[in-house]
């Protein structure tokens, strides 16, 4: 029996037999990057609106300082929430 070999195409380990170069097998890791993994999105929301809440003064600075992004804050000075945490 040979040994079993690896080769690395656009970023993806496949691993294959040197008696069955036809047969390439992708590796576990690589697999599991191609699945959908939805939770992820729902915690990457949790993790930047923490973030937010936790550096408020900042993020008003960020809104003042660019009031054409921030042209969803109420006249440009911060959401209502900011206003009950002076």
């Amino acid at each position: 029996m040979a040994q079993i070999r690896t080769i690395t195409r656009s970023g993806t380990r496949f691993y294959f037999d040197p008696e069955k170069p036809d047969l390439k097998v992708p590796g576990v890791t690589s697999v599991i990057s191609m699945l959908p993994k939805p939770f992820l999105a729902f915690w990457n929301a949790k993790m930047v609106a923490e973030l937010a809440v936790d550096s408020l003064p900042f993020v008003q600075q960020m809104a003042e300082r660019d009031p054409a992004g921030s042209r969803w804050l109420p006249q440009g000075r911060g959401p209502p929430v900011h206003e009950g945490a002076r």
